[in-house]
Protein backbone atom coordinates (compact mmCIF):
# COMPACT_ATOMS: atom_id res chain seq x y z
CA UNK A 1 0.00 0.00 0.00
CA UNK A 2 1.20 3.21 -0.33
CA UNK A 3 0.93 7.10 0.66
CA UNK A 4 1.08 10.08 -1.49
CA UNK A 5 1.36 13.62 0.25
CA UNK A 6 1.18 16.87 -1.81
CA UNK A 7 2.93 20.04 -0.25
CA UNK A 8 2.84 23.20 -1.19
CA UNK A 9 4.28 27.01 -0.44
CA UNK A 10 1.78 29.50 -0.87
CA UNK A 11 4.45 32.11 -0.80
CA UNK A 12 6.26 30.83 -3.89
CA UNK A 13 3.81 28.33 -5.55
CA UNK A 14 6.81 25.53 -5.34
CA UNK A 15 4.91 22.19 -4.55
CA UNK A 16 6.37 18.83 -4.18
CA UNK A 17 4.61 15.35 -4.61
CA UNK A 18 6.00 12.56 -2.26
CA UNK A 19 4.51 9.15 -3.04
CA UNK A 20 6.03 6.48 -0.74
CA UNK A 21 5.44 2.68 0.33
CA UNK A 22 4.73 -0.03 -2.42
CA UNK A 23 2.28 -0.56 -4.93
CA UNK A 24 1.44 -3.81 -7.48
CA UNK A 25 4.86 -3.03 -8.94
CA UNK A 26 7.37 -3.31 -6.07
CA UNK A 27 8.64 -7.30 -6.45
CA UNK A 28 9.89 -5.68 -9.94
CA UNK A 29 11.06 -2.69 -8.88
CA UNK A 30 13.09 -4.36 -5.83
CA UNK A 31 15.23 -6.39 -8.67
CA UNK A 32 15.96 -3.63 -10.47
CA UNK A 33 17.21 -1.56 -8.07
CA UNK A 34 18.72 -4.51 -6.44
CA UNK A 35 20.49 -5.42 -9.55
CA UNK A 36 21.26 -1.67 -9.63
CA UNK A 37 23.41 -1.78 -6.42
CA UNK A 38 25.16 -5.12 -7.15
CA UNK A 39 26.18 -3.51 -10.66
CA UNK A 40 27.80 -0.45 -8.29
CA UNK A 41 24.92 2.08 -9.64
CA UNK A 42 24.41 3.04 -5.86
CA UNK A 43 28.36 3.25 -5.13
CA UNK A 44 31.26 1.00 -3.52
CA UNK A 45 30.03 0.11 0.06
CA UNK A 46 26.41 -0.84 -1.06
CA UNK A 47 27.63 -3.26 -3.81
CA UNK A 48 30.07 -4.89 -1.46
CA UNK A 49 27.85 -5.63 1.05
CA UNK A 50 25.37 -7.18 -1.53
CA UNK A 51 28.73 -9.20 -2.92
CA UNK A 52 29.92 -10.24 0.81
CA UNK A 53 26.08 -11.08 2.73
CA UNK A 54 24.27 -12.93 -0.38
CA UNK A 55 21.70 -13.21 2.45
CA UNK A 56 21.54 -9.19 3.30
CA UNK A 57 18.60 -7.29 1.83
CA UNK A 58 18.07 -3.65 0.90
CA UNK A 59 15.38 -1.60 1.72
CA UNK A 60 13.84 -0.55 -1.86
CA UNK A 61 10.67 1.37 -0.58
CA UNK A 62 10.87 5.14 -1.19
CA UNK A 63 11.05 7.69 1.89
CA UNK A 64 11.52 11.39 2.07
CA UNK A 65 15.09 13.12 2.29
CA UNK A 66 15.59 17.26 3.51
CA UNK A 67 18.99 18.49 3.01
CA UNK A 68 19.96 20.62 5.99
CA UNK A 69 21.88 22.86 3.86
CA UNK A 70 20.10 24.05 1.07
CA UNK A 71 16.56 22.68 1.83
CA UNK A 72 16.59 20.18 -1.40
CA UNK A 73 14.03 17.47 -1.34
CA UNK A 74 13.82 14.55 -3.15
CA UNK A 75 11.79 10.61 -2.77
CA UNK A 76 14.61 8.21 -3.29
CA UNK A 77 15.17 4.33 -2.15
CA UNK A 78 16.10 4.30 1.27
CA UNK A 79 18.80 1.87 0.38
CA UNK A 80 19.73 1.15 3.78
CA UNK A 81 21.50 -2.62 4.40
CA UNK A 82 19.99 -4.95 6.70
CA UNK A 83 21.10 -8.92 7.91
CA UNK A 84 18.11 -11.30 8.77
CA UNK A 85 17.68 -11.91 12.94
CA UNK A 86 18.20 -15.67 11.99
CA UNK A 87 17.12 -17.54 9.38
CA UNK A 88 16.51 -15.62 5.85
CA UNK A 89 13.10 -15.72 5.93
CA UNK A 90 11.32 -16.96 2.27
CA UNK A 91 8.02 -15.09 1.80
CA UNK A 92 6.53 -12.92 -1.21
CA UNK A 93 7.57 -15.35 -4.45
CA UNK A 94 7.01 -13.14 -7.54
CA UNK A 95 7.78 -14.83 -10.75
CA UNK A 96 10.53 -16.71 -9.51
CA UNK A 97 11.89 -13.63 -7.56
CA UNK A 98 11.89 -12.81 -3.94
CA UNK A 99 11.66 -9.49 -2.02
CA UNK A 100 11.17 -7.96 0.44
CA UNK A 101 8.83 -4.47 1.97
CA UNK A 102 10.18 -2.08 5.06
CA UNK A 103 7.44 -3.43 6.95
CA UNK A 104 9.30 -6.99 6.45
CA UNK A 105 12.95 -5.81 7.02
CA UNK A 106 11.48 -4.14 10.62
CA UNK A 107 10.55 -7.67 12.09
CA UNK A 108 12.81 -10.10 10.36
CA UNK A 109 15.76 -8.29 9.89
CA UNK A 110 18.58 -5.91 11.64
CA UNK A 111 19.52 -3.46 10.55
CA UNK A 112 23.25 -3.11 9.04
CA UNK A 113 24.14 0.20 7.81
CA UNK A 114 22.06 3.36 6.98
CA UNK A 115 22.89 4.12 3.08
CA UNK A 116 24.02 7.81 3.16
CA UNK A 117 22.32 9.52 0.29
CA UNK A 118 23.68 12.95 -0.95
CA UNK A 119 22.02 15.63 -2.10
CA UNK A 120 21.75 16.28 -5.71
CA UNK A 121 22.15 20.08 -5.44
CA UNK A 122 24.80 20.35 -2.78
CA UNK A 123 26.24 16.54 -2.42
CA UNK A 124 25.46 17.19 1.55
CA UNK A 125 23.89 14.07 3.53
CA UNK A 126 20.72 14.19 3.36
CA UNK A 127 18.12 14.32 6.66
CA UNK A 128 15.70 10.96 6.09
CA UNK A 129 12.20 11.85 7.41
CA UNK A 130 10.88 9.09 8.93
CA UNK A 131 7.87 8.01 7.18
CA UNK A 132 5.52 7.98 10.40
CA UNK A 133 6.78 11.67 11.07
CA UNK A 134 5.99 13.58 7.96
CA UNK A 135 2.71 14.74 8.66
CA UNK A 136 4.20 16.14 12.24
CA UNK A 137 7.75 17.14 10.76
CA UNK A 138 8.82 20.72 11.20
CA UNK A 139 11.61 20.17 8.95
CA UNK A 140 9.08 19.89 5.87
CA UNK A 141 10.01 23.51 4.72
CA UNK A 142 10.21 25.57 1.17
CA UNK A 143 13.47 25.48 -0.36
CA UNK A 144 13.25 28.67 -1.66
CA UNK A 145 11.51 30.29 1.25
CA UNK A 146 12.28 28.33 4.26
CA UNK A 147 8.76 28.59 5.37
CA UNK A 148 6.65 25.45 6.48
CA UNK A 149 5.13 23.76 3.20
CA UNK A 150 1.08 22.87 3.72
CA UNK A 151 -0.33 19.74 2.84
CA UNK A 152 -2.83 19.90 0.09
CA UNK A 153 -3.67 16.68 -0.78
CA UNK A 154 -3.36 13.29 0.88
CA UNK A 155 -4.41 9.47 -0.30
CA UNK A 156 -3.67 6.25 0.63
CA UNK A 157 -3.98 3.71 -2.18
CA UNK A 158 -2.41 0.92 -4.44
Amino acid sequence: MGTKYVFKCFKCKYQIDISLGVCFLFPMLYKEIVEKAKHGDFGGRIKEFLNTFPEGKIDAETALYICQGCGNMEVLPELSMYLPKGEAPKRFPFKGESYVTHRDLERDYALFEVYPHKCSKCQRIYTLIPREKILSSKLIKCPQCKVALELIEFERGD
